[in-house]
């Protein structure tokens, strides 16, 4: 775009306008023309300063750099000219600054604690110049992913960890952001025993499962003789069991489960010896 200034000093501003978010737009004179006066003429100088701040100066010269965003105000000198300020052309240009990307990042959580069925999920809200590539890398930087498109961004079946994209748009510019993809505890399973009372008696075995999702809560409770596949005792956190070695198994309610072995001991049994007591025989005589 041009600006043709006013005054007895004319020239065009010619601006280029940055073509990433935060670049410096450039700012050239051209076609400078003055009309003649009475005084010796020297080299025109000149001065620039924000619109809203005009009597500070912030850059000089015929070609310079300045934030796009802000009206100028950019005025041609004459030094020697007997009134300087009142034979000085102005002219306001401004440059429009490219929309800034502002990326929204998503995540879904892994279901189970180690699974790989995260997703990540980019958006970068119409900023930059469509279309966009997007580049992926976990915490170590290794890629995981390589997209491009005119709009968003899913990638799926990422581990629990942080994941970094770097979004860059259809001119070069680009961004990094990133998100953090979650995954629920692990499933622990300590128990608590009570042991039997008597040998062949039966012990009483209470599962404190913690972890996993739903806060606590577990659709189904299995206890099963170790190395016996299906062997169903019972299904709650409770059990009484008469054997020695025993496992508990829990699902939670996306189906993560997690397992705990354990070993049941009970007293001695109680041995009781009977030693007979050798009565003497009579003898009987004639």
């Amino acid at each position: 775009m041009a600006f043709e200034s006013i005054g007895s000093v004319t020239f065009t501003v010619n601006v280029t306008p940055p073509l990433c978010a935060g670049d410096s737009a450039t700012f050239k004179i051209t076609n400078i023309v003055r009309t003649p006066g009475p005084n010796p003429q020297g080299p025109i100088v000149f001065t620039w300063a924000i619109n809203s701040t005009p009597g500070v100066i912030i850059a000089t010269g015929d070609s310079v750099e300045l934030p796009a965003g802000p009206r100028y105000i950019v005025k041609g000198i004459d030094p020697s000219d007997l009134f300087p300020q009142a034979q000085a052309g102005t002219q306001q240009p401004t440059a429009v600054a490219p929309a800034i990307i502002t990326p929204t990042l998503f995540q879904d959580s892994v279901d189970c604690f180690g699974g790989n069925d995260g997703t990540a999920f980019a958006n970068p809200n119409n900023g930059g110049t469509s279309p966009y590539t997007f580049n992926w890398s976990n915490a170590t930087g290794t890629i995981v992913d390589n997209d491009a498109g005119a709009g968003t961004d899913l990638t799926i079946n990422l581990p629990a960890g942080k994941y970094i994209v770097t979004i860059t748009d259809n001119v070069g510019c680009s961004i990094k952001d990133s998100v953090e993809i979650l995954q629920p505890d692990p499933i622990l399973i300590p128990v608590t025993i009570d042991t039997a009372d008597c040998f062949g008696g039966t012990a009483a075995v209470t599962a404190n499962p913690s972890g996993g999702n739903g806060n606590g809560t577990f659709t189904q409770v299995e206890w099963s003789s170790t190395g016996i596949t299906n062997n169903l005792i019972q299904v709650g956190l409770t059990v009484a069991v008469p054997g020695p070695n025993y496992s508990v198994t829990v699902t939670d309610s996306k189906g993560c489960t997690g397992s705990s072995s354990f070993t049941l001991t009970e007293p001695d049994p109680i041995l009781v010896t009977v030693a007979p007591d050798t009565i003497p025989c009579l003898v009987l005589r004639e």
